[in-house]
């Protein structure tokens, strides 16, 4: 276990939410960041910060009028507590942050969560929001682009997250191409690829809760591969292997929270039916899922299916 980093300014990351791993500006740019020259290697950072953006983008006067409004304990499975907080004014929620003890330190000086840390990070702003719609507004949301919902991470000293990033949209965003739209419409409807993409778009959408996502690209496979569905489930023993937390063959660990989600009442059933560890075997699964099914829809189908790239 490498020391805590000595105290510094905060680095900052802007992430994609799906994995909050890595970079990805899209339609946002820092408009004044902190800097910093902290050491990396096996080092770790005392603490690690994720701050989810609220939509609308707050105002500048916002940014820099925003604080930690309220923050919650969340015990986690291997025995961290991470902190879900709320940051903003009291009119004018600009973030959920979620901030994590001990984390490794990237090359790029920024956080480094591992996949099972993204996925409690990802719960627990999903459920702060839930609760945000069910006691202050029903309609408050995610700030969200083409490329996914947008975060930004830093660590530092504090366990407490603060809303330190000035940012700006920059540029008019991703460009429609008509082409691509005008020839995938025509070879996909009114047949069987019809359906897959409507379930397909469930799948990959971030609107959705994970588990119904699940289901949906489950309900792909099955279609696509009616007779030979343990076989696909095969190809994504390896990603089940790199989880570390079951010891299941892949194609007994899908159809098993298949039945988990559809049926809420299931012995030991959390929220819907799934055990933690669940939730994270399903965080896991779905990029692969999603690559898996686009990597054989264009030979089966006898059609290019192009999928724009994140940030095009």
């Amino acid at each position: 276990m490498g020391r805590s980093l000595p105290s510094t300014p905060p680095c900052f990351t802007l992430n994609k939410r799906e994995t909050v791993v890595g970079r990805n500006q899209a339609n946002i740019m820092p408009v004044e960041q902190v800097s910093g020259e902290p050491k990396t290697g096996d080092q770790r950072a005392a603490f690690a910060h994720n701050i989810v953006l609220i939509s609308p983008l707050p105002s500048e006067e916002d940014q820099l009028s925003a604080k930690m409004l309220l923050a919650v304990p969340v015990s986690l499975r291997d025995g961290r507590k991470m902190s879900v907080s709320v940051l903003g004014t009291p009119n004018r929620i600009a973030g959920i942050g979620c901030t994590l003890p001990d984390i490794r330190v990237t090359p790029e000086k920024g956080p480094c969560f591992t996949t099972i840390e993204s996925g409690w990070i990802n719960r627990g702003s999903d459920h702060m929001l839930s609760v945000l719609r069910m006691t202050f507004d029903p309609n408050i949301d995610y700030l969200r682009f083409p490329q996914g919902i947008m975060s930004f991470s830093y660590f530092d000293e504090k366990d407490t997250a603060e809303f330190k990033m000035r940012l700006a949209f920059k540029g008019s965003g991703p460009q429609i191409n008509p082409s691509l739209v005008e020839s995938t419409f025509r070879l996909t409807a009114n047949g069987p690829l019809e359906t897959i993409l409507a379930l397909l778009a469930e799948g990959m959408s971030e609107r959705i809760p994970e588990h119904y996502r699940f289901l949906s690209l489950y309900k792909v496979i099955e279609l696509e591969n009616p007779t030979t569905s343990a076989a696909f489930h095969d190809r994504l023993q390896p990603v089940v292997n790199a989880m570390g937390t079951t010891s299941k063959l892949a194609r007994n660990l899908l159809p098993a929270l298949r039945v988990r989600v559809a049926h809420a009442l299931a012995k030991g059933a959390e929220a819907p039916g799934l055990t933690a560890q669940d939730r994270d075997c399903i965080h896991t699964l779905i990029p692969a899922m999603i690559n898996a099914i686009f990597d054989d829809l264009g030979p089966a189908h006898g059609v290019k299916i192009q999928r724009s790239a994140p940030g095009a």
